[in-house]
Parts: structure tokens; sequence; C-alpha cells
């Protein structure tokens, strides 16, 4: 008298055996070639800028907020690049002198 559990073992290994029977090589497989010059390899971004813009801000000229009044900050890192209707003339902005005490 056979075990049903060795029947099943035998019948489960004859299915993987069909699965993997029917997986394509690598050397099969069809991969549609798709032309790509070096200017598109040049050109492509693998990052997000909107991203890197904000650690910009945030951690290198975060770092110049208490040199600036708040609106001048505000208006020379301006992350959209918009001029304001009320912006000042950018020569006319001035770091502020922050006096040490020694």
């Amino acid at each position: 008298m056979g075990n049903d559990w060795e029947a099943d073992i035998r019948e489960k290994g004859k299915e993987q055996e069909e699965i993997v029977a029917n997986i394509p090589s690598p050397e099969k497989q069809d991969v549609a070639a798709i032309p790509v010059s070096r200017g598109d390899i040049a050109n492509r971004r693998d990052y997000d800028v909107e991203h890197y813009l904000q650690v910009l801000v945030t951690s290198y000229a975060g770092r110049l907020r208490k040199a600036f009044a708040a609106d001048d900050f505000e208006q020379l890192f301006r992350l959209d690049g918009q001029e304001g209707l009320f912006d000042r003339p950018v020569e006319d902005i001035e770091p502020r002198w922050i006096r040490c005490s020694s």
C-alpha cells in the first residue's frame, strides 16, 4: 500500500519540470532594440530635480538665512524662479552685519 503523499510529490515534481521547460532561455528571448543616441543618454535624468533643489535650499542656502532679512532671503532663494511684484533689485540686497562678542 503506497502513500498518497509520495504520489503528490511526484506529480508536483512533474509540474515543476514542465514549468521550467516552458521558460525560454535568455538567448532565445526576443528583445526589441530601441535606438538610443549618445545625446539621449547624456540628457537623461535619473534623479528627481525638485528633490535636489529642495535639499539645496534647506541645507546649503538655509545656512544663509541669518545673513539676510527674511524677505530678502525668500526673494534670493525662491524655488520657482518667478519674480515677485514687489521684489527689490538684487543689487540692493545686502547681508546683515552680525557682531560677535569676544
